[in-house]
């Protein structure tokens, strides 16, 4: 079942250097939009 969602066979990588830190300022640049569009809906 898990196969059908992109879930390999126990296969796990992880992020590693820039990879990473492209993730998390990803995460960090979503959750700065969200706050700047939330003022911008309340001002």
């Amino acid at each position: 079942m898990g196969s059908a969602f992109g879930e390999g066979e126990g296969f796990h990588t992880e992020k590693r250097g820039s990879e990473k830190t492209l993730f998390f300022s990803t995460i960090a640049l979503a959750v700065v939009f969200v706050g700047l569009a939330l003022l911008n809906l309340f001002l």
